[in-house]
């Protein structure tokens, strides 16, 4: 019974499907609260503030007579809390709450639209639950612990559970071999025997029957029979299943569709102004440390925690120590040497990367290998029976035992090693390429060098890695290696170190020496043609491709030098028209020695020209250009050039000399010459006369021959010594 005073807010007209509905605030007392409806019974108080039925007469017992509530009055109303407004109330509160209530109502309405949105949205199955995820769900919600131990839920997993239970008791029956156990639970895996104690089973068995009766070492506390499923249940539990993972991926496929709304109301939030999306969650630091939390059978958990846990032991957990010992060193290497001070040759860097991942595959194999067996046998030699019997000869109570489970997360710790091994060093191998290339990556096909061959602006972050030799033939400019051949040299690299991680044993068959595993069981690896793979493999193609572009423009601009390297010195002479070949192949006519002398100065001028335009060697990318052999033999040939004109302005000087001298001795002998007779004396005196005229011809001759000789001592030329003499 509620009592008191205050106001309310009623309809003023009875009807509320009337248009003209109206409220007003008006003077009620409170006559009773419904706590199922959350409702306030009101009553109107009259004209002096009293709360009196129709004849005048006060309320009592909220109007509730011994034959029930009666009908309610025209001045009565149940109302809920926000229309009612006590007299002690704060008007304040009460207007927040009722602000508070209409803000809640509109956030509830566009959150129910939303809803609404979301729910109608097309699931096509393009986004529906992978079946691997799916298979998952089923094996955890068949794996609790209420499922193994309920055998009405027939579950495989209660049955392997039972048998684990089994063979840790039979383990510490001393009367029973390993081959006896083995056998005994072969015994109750098939269906007919399942329903047998392990007692009974004892009794039964075959490989056993000698212990028929269960001796007093026999403990077989806590072993319940095996119960056989029933097919009528097994139906009920798939159906069950089946809904359950018909309702899982429609959950799946509204989250799917939820994300996808949420993402393109808030990337267009003018469009979707009218859709009110919900409120993420603050995580909110806790004020204490301490959790509270449920009732929990820590005791039970514990012990099927203990029951299926390998780290109960101490020589497991010692084994399993230096285990990872082992693969922790592993872990450090690399199958490639990422860290070249020196450039050198192609065949040389296939070498050396060769041998790096030679020698750690040797290593996997041999050392690692052997080291991991000596650590696995001498941390559990001296666990003789039960779960880690290392002589165990059965290879069906080995495959039940915990010592298979240990070999297992063994083989999958040194998997694991050899991904990380091999995924670290490709992508090292990958980034050590791409640094070299890292200057070229945005060069492209239409590029052009310039003038400037000495400096390079393509410069790698640390050092280059191949060194080539810039070769101008008949073929044209290429370089002594052809550059096809680098990109599929490192991706034969690349594959080779991934290969070499192919080929290391399992554990499990040197550990277990007294049980037969046919053939040579082999560490799974990365493979070729895994995502990450080929996205390094790529990588390393597409920076080699752009690496070659540089250097091909930078190969064009020597073109211009191959008609000076491939001809020889004859035909050059030929197009300058030089009148006497070195060998003496042609006859003499022309060129004066100025004319030589011009010559010789462009041949020389272009000598330092070359000099100084062409490096020695230059660095563009991953590559270290060798350019001295091409400068050199360039220059030579210049220098040859000139050589070659002086030589040949030396013999025709050389020529022009002895033409000079045999005029005199012609001249010479002609005087010493005796007349036989007055017509030759004669004679000899009308010759005498032309003697000084032909002197001045040959003086001037002379003069020119010296001015010659002047251009040969211009450019400093070695005369020999018959030369030296003439002159």
């Amino acid at each position: 019974m509620v009592g008191g005073t205050g106001g309310v807010f009623p309809p003023v007209s009875e009807d509320p499907k009337n248009p003209k509905l109206t409220y007003k605030w008006c003077e009620v007392g409170v006559l009773d609260y419904d706590k199922e409806k959350k409702l306030y019974l009101v009553h109107k108080t009259d004209e002096k503030g009293l709360v009196r039925d129709e004849m005048g007469r006060p309320i009592l017992n909220a109007g509730v007579t011994p034959e029930g509530r009666p009908p309610l009055q025209v001045c009565q109303y149940w109302v809920p809390r926000i229309q009612l407004l006590f007299c002690a109330e704060d008007p304040c509160v009460f207007t927040q709450r009722v602000v508070q209530a209409n803000a809640l109502r509109k956030n509830t309405e566009a959150l129910l639209l939303y809803n609404l949105y979301v729910d109608c949205m097309p699931s096509d199955g393009r986004r529906v639950i992978s079946e691997q995820s799916l298979s998952k769900i089923k094996q955890w919600a068949l794996s609790t612990p209420r499922m193994h131990k309920s055998p009405s839920k027939l579950s495989i997993l209660y049955l392997t559970f039972k048998l684990n239970c089994c063979t840790e008791v039979l383990a510490k029956l001393p009367r029973l071999t390993q081959e006896q156990q083995g056998s005994m639970l072969l015994y109750l895996q098939q269906e007919k025997h399942c329903s047998m104690s392990l007692g009974e089973a004892l009794s039964a068995c075959p490989q056993v029957h000698a212990r028929a009766e269960p001796g007093p070492s026999w403990d077989l506390q806590g072993v319940e029979p095996l119960t056989p499923p029933s097919p009528v249940s097994m139906d009920r539990v798939l159906e069950h299943l089946g809904s359950l993972a018909r309702e899982v991926s429609l959950d799946y496929e509204r989250s799917m569709n939820k994300i996808n709304f949420d993402h393109i109301v808030s990337s267009k939030p003018e469009t979707f102004s009218y859709v009110t999306l919900p409120k993420k969650k603050e995580e909110q630091v806790p004020e204490q440390g301490l959790v509270s939390v449920p009732k929990y059978p820590f005791r039970e958990q514990k012990e099927d925690f203990t029951f299926v846990s390998l780290l109960t032991r101490p020589e497991v957990i010692t084994a399993l120590s230096k285990v990872r010992a082992q693969c922790n060193s592993v872990a450090t290497m690399s199958l490639f040497h990422s860290n070249l001070s020196k450039y050198s040759r192609l065949e040389e860097f296939e070498q050396i990367q060769s041998q790096t991942f030679s020698q750690v595959q040797m290593f996997l194999k041999d050392s690692w290998v052997n080291s991991l067996k000596v650590a696995m046998r001498s941390s559990l030699r001296d666990m003789s029976k039960g779960w880690y019997n290392l002589y165990e000869t059965n290879w069906e109570v080995y495959l039940m035992s915990k010592l298979r489970k240990l070999m297992e997360l063994v083989k999958y710790m040194l998997q694991d090693t050899l991904r990380f091994l091999v995924q670290d060093s490709l992508t090292s191998f990958s980034q050590f390429i791409s640094d070299a290339c890292y200057s070229v990556l945005n060069c492209t096909d239409d590029m052009v060098w310039g003038d400037d061959l000495i400096n390079s602006p393509y410069r790698p972050r640390k050092n280059p890695l191949f060194i080539v030799d810039l070769v101008l033939d008949s073929s044209g400019v290429h370089y002594s290696t052809p550059l096809e051949q680098f990109e599929a040299s490192l991706l034969n690299l690349f594959d080779k170190g991934i290969l070499a991680t192919h080929t290391v044993p399992q554990l499990e068959k040197l550990v277990m020496e007294d049980i037969f595993i046919s053939g040579d069981p082999l560490l799974e690896s990365v493979g070729l043609h895994e995502p990450l793979v080929e996205e390094l493999r790529a990588t390393i193609a597409s920076a080699m491709a752009k690496a070659m572009i540089p250097l091909q423009v930078y190969a064009k601009e020597y073109r211009k030098y191959l008609e000076l390297n491939n001809n020889d010195i004859a035909t050059f002479l030929k197009c300058v028209r030089v009148p006497l070949h070195i060998s003496g192949a042609y006859q003499t006519q022309g060129l004066s020695a100025q004319e030589v002398r011009e010559v010789v100065l462009t041949h020389l001028r272009e000598k330092e020209i070359l000099d100084s335009s062409l490096p020695s060697s230059i660095i563009i990318g991953p590559f270290y250009i060798n350019t001295d052999n091409v400068k050199q033999s360039l220059s030579k040939k210049r220098k040859a050039l000139a050589t070659s004109m002086l030589d040949i302005l030396a013999k025709n000087l050389h020529k022009e000399v002895d033409s000079i001298c045999e005029e005199f001795r012609s001249i010479s002998r002609k005087i010493y010459e005796k007349p036989n007779s007055i017509e030759e004396l004669a004679e000899l005196r009308e010759w005498m006369k032309s003697i000084p005229e032909r002197l001045v011809g040959l003086e001037e001759r002379i003069v020119k021959v010296m001015d010659d000789y002047q251009v040969m001592d211009e450019f400093l030329y070695n005369l020999s010594s018959d030369d030296f003499n003439d002159k």
